[in-house]
Formats: structure tokens, sequence, C-alpha cells
């Protein structure tokens, strides 16, 4: 069986949007825990037969599948959003998406959706927590604050307010979002993770990845969205409002039995399917029944 390289590419050619770029890399943990070589690379020419290559959708030439296959056919191909390219002369590659699971979602993303649901070549990309299966649950949480938010700036007008106390760390620059390690030290020290999610994301019923940091390391996660809610078995709490949130901290700070059992059921839910390795094996799944290409992982 053929040991792949794993390449995130951000070059002239073809680079990858800054948030994607964070994404590939965490995503990339759970390659790296299986022994996999994984490496950031500006230059196409670094590209072989063994490679299997992640890519962003800013293009800057007009063909971009012909340079790579001129450079490597044989290469395993992953491309993020890649529906109007024309991708038949590479041999094997895969249409990477949002995870988006509305009956009736935004516009934009109809036609795209409607594509990936016509071909076999596609998957989404699962956003979730960056640690072994072994890890989660294993971590010393040592809680000194109420609730946490990390991420793009959002929902400001629902942070709790007195008693409460927390961290609430919102940005719009993706150069300011934090490393993992801190923000996986930052739900270990806190009791509930504020699962905020944006108005296009409950839209399109897609669930962004803190949902599943939150779980994987013991908070109670509260979210605005009910997708979050459904798409993890009623272990994320769905609130309305910022009284209904509130009231929900209070009730959980009231009854920590009730803490005890969402930290169990958020463990149990992220060792099954709240990791990367989870999000990875989707997509080996998917080359492997489209093109019978075995990759051990």
């Amino acid at each position: 069986m053929i040991k792949y390289d794993i390449i995130i590419l951000d070059c002239p050619e073809i680079s990858c949007p800054p948030p994607l770029m964070k994404v590939y890399i965490e995503f990339c943990g759970a390659f790296k825990r299986r022994g996999y070589n994984v490496k950031i690379s500006n230059t196409i020419n670094e590209i072989t037969d063994t490679s299997i290559v992640l890519m962003g959708d800013f293009f800057h030439v007009e063909n971009p599948a012909i340079i790579l296959h001129n450079q490597s056919k044989n290469s395993i191909y992953i491309g993020w959003y890649w529906h109007k390219q024309d991708v038949s002369i590479l041999p094997c590659f895969i249409h990477v998406y949002e995870n988006t699971l509305a009956d009736n979602p935004l516009p934009d993303k109809v036609p795209i959706l409607q594509l990936m649901k016509s071909i076999p070549n596609c998957c989404p990309l699962l956003l979730r927590a960056n640690d072994s299966v072994e890890d989660i649950g294993n971590f010393i949480r040592n809680v000194n604050k109420d609730y946490c938010f990390m991420g793009g700036r959002m929902c400001e007008w629902l942070i709790p307010g007195e008693p409460y106390k927390g961290y609430y760390y919102g940005v719009h620059n993706v150069s300011e979002y934090l490393d993992y390690d801190v923000r996986r030290q930052i739900y270990l020290s806190t009791t509930f993770a504020l699962g905020f999610q944006t108005c296009d994301n409950i839209s399109n019923a897609h669930v962004s990845q803190r949902i599943y940091e939150g779980m994987a390391y013991g908070c109670v996660v509260l979210s605005n969205s009910i997708h979050a809610s459904l798409q993890t078995d009623g272990i994320v709490e769905y609130f309305t409002s910022k009284e209904d949130l509130e009231n929900k901290m209070k009730y959980f700070l009231e009854n920590p039995d009730k803490i005890k059992e969402k930290q169990e059921l958020g463990y149990k839910f992220v060792k099954e399917k709240g990791t990367n390795n989870f999000s990875a094996q989707k997509i080996i799944d998917v080359i492997k029944n489209t093109y019978g290409i075995e990759i051990d992982f």
C-alpha cells in the first residue's frame, strides 16, 4: 500500500484562503497522528505521484487542473469548492465543501449542492475537534470561568450578563484567531461553551467546529442554532434568547449532576463522530469507493 504525503497547496497558481488554511492545518492533525508527513507547499513542483493534495479555491490561472495534471496526474487531489472547474483531466479528484444540511439552503448554495449530490467524487469537509479519539475525556479540567466563546465576531448581544463571568474572544481578522492548543485550554477552564452560529450557518443547517470542540473538552455547549442540537442528538442545548441562555446556565449550575451527564454524552458523541479522524475517514472512504484507492489510516 502506498504511503502518501499530505500537501496543503498554497502556491501562486492556486492559493488557499486564510480561513481554509487554518481548517486544513487542524484537519491534517488526524494524518499527523497516524505518522503521515504533512507540509504546506508554496510550489506545484513539490507534488508527486504519492501526494494527497488539499487545495483552496483562489485561482490565478485559467485552467488549474491542466497544470496539476502536467505536474503529477496520479496524485489524489482534494479541492474546496472546485465546482466551476473542469477536473476531468485528473484521474482522482475529490470535491469538498461545507456540510450544508438544510432542505432549503440559501440560494448561493443550491446549485453547488445539486452538483455535489449528483456526482460520486464529493464529500463534505467536516469541521471537528483536533485530538485523538483516545484522548477525548481524559484531559484535566480546571474550571475558573462560567463561559467562553472563540472565533469570528458574532452574537455580542447574547453574551451572558451578571453574575456570569466568562471569556468572549470574537475577531474579524483571521490572523487573530487563537491557535488550537490555546482554545483547548480555555475550554478546559470553562463550564459552558457558547456555540454561537451565524445567520447563514443557521439557514444552511451548517454547524461549526466550535460545537464539537466544546463537547470534546467537557463543556456544556449552548447554541442559538437548533441544528447544533439536532446534529448532536440533543446534547447541545438550544436557546432562543439571552434570557433563555442565562436561565439554562443557572439550571445547570444548580444541578451539577446534569453537567456531568452532558459531559459524558458529549465525550461519547465526539469519540464516535466528533474528531477530525472521523472527518478524514469520510474522505478516505469516498476515495476508495469512487476510485478503488486504499489509503492506510
